[in-house]
């Protein structure tokens, strides 16, 4: 048996030294990286800031819209899978809106108007108004019944 080469495993040695000390810098490397960019990493802000919000299907079709118009006010407009205005909000300063539909007609209108105090409509598969209800109007407030032609059938006080 020949005795054990003490270059070989002076060289062996040396070349673990070596790894070892390239693995040392490579890992304080890593670290460093980590630690930089957990200094610079920002969490994402709780608000998020638009004039307009689209809510889309997954054809891409739009279903709802949050916005502000030209006069700075608050809407909301939910659109049915048929494309067909179901709700419509709207919070304007001068009197603002809450409109239900069946995507054929209006068919409950709750509104305010401005000077004025709020009503309600509620309306036929055509959107023809049958039971109005002002709450306060020149003469104060009335409630109408209304035909399918829109002739009032009854309404307190009476007219």
């Amino acid at each position: 048996m020949n005795p054990p080469n003490l270059f070989q495993f002076d060289e062996v040695s040396k070349l673990q030294k070596r790894l070892r000390l390239v693995s040392w810098v490579l890992t304080l490397q890593l670290v460093a990286v980590f630690a930089l960019m957990a200094i610079a990493w920002k969490p994402p802000d709780d608000v998020v800031e638009a004039t307009e919000f689209k809510l889309k299907s997954k054809a891409g079709a739009v279903l709802g819209v949050w916005f502000v118009d030209e006069h700075g006010e608050a809407n909301l407009y939910l659109r049915g899978k048929d494309s067909k205005l179901r709700v419509s909000l709207e919070a304007a300063e001068a009197g603002g809106g809450l409109m239900l539909s069946t995507g054929l007609a209006d068919q409950v209108v709750l509104q305010a108007r401005g000077g004025e105090s709020g009503s309600v409509v509620l309306s036929d598969s055509e959107g023809k108004p049958r039971i109005w209800i002002q709450g306060e109007k020149p003469g104060g407030p009335f409630l109408e019944v209304r035909d399918k032609d829109g002739k009032v059938n009854w309404s307190a006080p009476e007219k």
